[in-house]
């Protein structure tokens, strides 16, 4: 009889382990995942036959058995695949599956990465024992509840938390059913941004740069708007509009905030360190991207690109040399040409002979005038009746007009053919040219010009440090000017130099404009605090 009731009750444990496995099947093949970590209830060979299926279907899996130093962290950490987990917290205690979501919370595993499948005997006993405090927007969990004592029939519910910081309770909503028979029925069509997409009038902060032309009379939002000075803080005006927008879609309270100046000893820089710090949610205006920040803060998306230079005019030499004058031809032909003119005066002189009774002084005098007139392509009303006077000028037009045609060439194509005056885009170079200069205020002027490049390390202590502190700031309209003035070399951005440019500079000013960067172009990036909730709902936008 015991026997009999050990078959059965082994058999009755297998069956209930298959229904388990094809459920699992059904849902992670429903999500994609690449590959699995499973926290399951079942025996080793229960587990290596979930192994199998699952391998049927392309996906790997792991398994993973709850001890005192769980270490879930060491297994189920990814930042570049996503990585399936299903837990069943039927066969746990409360401090164990507590533990369990403690470790992921701490490890930031509730993210776009990682899709959790959670089985449990009651949805609430469930939700008491996680830890939502990491959770997020893009936090991808589903509880599954049994509706019956069979165990294949299951209530799927989404759960996710907008942002506890921010004061929010966990979201349930109803996701869908498993049963054995039909398999998975989901109920969510929307995708998962589309149905939370709407964040109820919540406060977003964001932290801008200080702003370097604003009235001390106007609003942040009043200085942002001010569309008649487009091009001042242009950089911090494209982030509000940006985050306005993003306030429109998602329905949040935008509320800025102006940072405080920038320290020489603060190497983030005062919005990235709001940033880190989580004193803020985004930085209201594009950051660099450096190496030191991809570990405190993460970047939403390259936006902006940002470069800062020198402008000046490079005027081109206008003066001709001789060397230019007598390159065309060499020694022999200009002797031979010579030798053609003295000839050719000759002739005229006596042909001219035999058209009018004249003294050969002025025969002499017209003969010269002609024979210069011809080279030079002009013409003459000296009448020839004697066909021997137009067979001779007739040979000289036609010898004046080879020589003049290549030799106007020549002088051309020497000239075009003479090097631009450029420098290297180099602020080492810049320097030796010793013009005048100013620069546009920046906020993190002192960062770049402070950097351990030994162009730029150069150029500040031998250069910069030379100039009147008086003189080395201007505004822009000022500095522009002086620029187009020519000997003068004004730092700025391009977003608020070239609108000068194009107002005030002729053809042949904007021609000779030359850049020395100081700041290397760029594409700078909004950033978010590393545990953001909202980073993705940014990213999909």
């Amino acid at each position: 009889m015991s026997l009999t009731f050990v078959v059965i009750y082994g058999w009755l444990l297998n069956v209930h382990a298959s229904i388990e496995n094809n459920f699992f099947i059904d849902y992670f093949k429903y999500k994609n995942a690449p590959s699995m970590l499973g926290i399951s209830c079942n025996t080793i060979e229960d587990d290596v036959l979930l192994a199998r299926d699952f391998s049927k279907y392309g996906i790997s899996v792991a398994f993973h058995k709850l001890t005192n130093m769980s270490g879930i962290s060491r297994v189920a950490c990814t930042d570049y695949w996503k990585i399936g987990i299903f837990f069943d917290t039927r066969c746990y205690d409360d401090q164990e599956v507590s533990l369990i979501f403690f470790e992921a919370s701490e490890y930031r595993m509730f993210g776009e990465l990682h899709y959790w499948l959670i089985l449990g005997h009651d949805l609430e006993e469930v939700l008491n024992n996680i830890d939502d405090q990491a959770f997020g927007l893009s936090t991808d969990m589903i509880v599954a509840v049994s509706i019956n004592d069979t165990m294949d029939e299951y209530n799927l519910y989404d759960i996710y938390n907008m942002s506890k910081e921010k004061g929010n309770t966990i979201n349930v909503t109803f996701f869908g059913t498993w049963k054995y028979q039909q398999g998975l029925s989901v109920g969510l069509l929307q995708t998962k941004f589309q149905r939370r997409s709407n964040l109820q009038g919540s406060t977003i902060r964001a932290a801008y740069f200080k702003l370097t032309y604003r009235p001390p009379q106007m609003s942040l939002e009043e200085y942002f708007n001010d569309y008649a000075h487009a091009t001042r803080d242009a950089q911090m005006k494209f982030g509000y509009h940006i985050m306005s927008h993003l306030s429109d879609l998602y329905n949040f309270s935008l509320e800025p905030h102006e940072s405080p100046v920038w320290l020489p000893t603060d190497k983030q820089g005062p919005v990235a360190r709001a940033v880190i710090n989580n004193t803020v949610d985004f930085s209201g205006n594009t950051l660099t991207m450096t190496s030191q920040r991809t570990y405190l803060l993460k970047y939403v998306h390259q936006d902006w690109p940002f470069r800062t230079c020198f402008m000046f005019r490079n005027p081109q030499p206008t003066t001709i040399k001789i060397a230019e004058i007598l390159r065309p031809f060499a020694k022999t032909i200009w002797y031979l040409m010579a030798m053609v003119v003295v000839i050719g005066v000759t002739v005229l002189v006596m042909v001219l002979r035999f058209e009018r009774s004249e003294t050969a002084t002025m025969r002499f005098s017209n003969s010269v005038l002609l024979m210069i007139g011809s080279l030079c392509q002009q013409s003459t009303d000296i009448v020839m009746n004697r066909y021997s006077t137009r067979v001779a000028f007739l040979f000289i037009m036609i010898f004046s007009l080879l020589m003049c045609n290549y030799y106007s060439a020549s002088v051309v194509s020497a000239r075009l053919d003479e090097p631009i005056f450029k420098i290297n885009d180099s602020l080492n170079e810049f320097g030796k040219m010793h013009m005048k200069m100013a620069t546009e205020s920046m906020f993190y002027l002192e960062f770049f010009l402070k950097m351990p490049a030994w162009e730029t390390v150069q150029f500040y202590n031998k250069y910069w440090l030379n100039l009147p502190e008086k003189e080395k700031f201007m505004k822009p309209e000022q500095g522009m000017l002086l620029v187009k003035k020519g000997g003068f070399a004004y730092h700025t951005h391009p977003d608020v130099g070239y609108p000068f440019v194009e107002k005030l500079y002729d053809n042949r000013e904007i021609c000779e404009l030359m850049e020395v960067h100081l700041a290397w172009p760029t594409r700078n990036a909004f950033g978010v605090t590393y545990n953001s909730t909202f980073i993705e709902i940014a990213r999909v936008d």
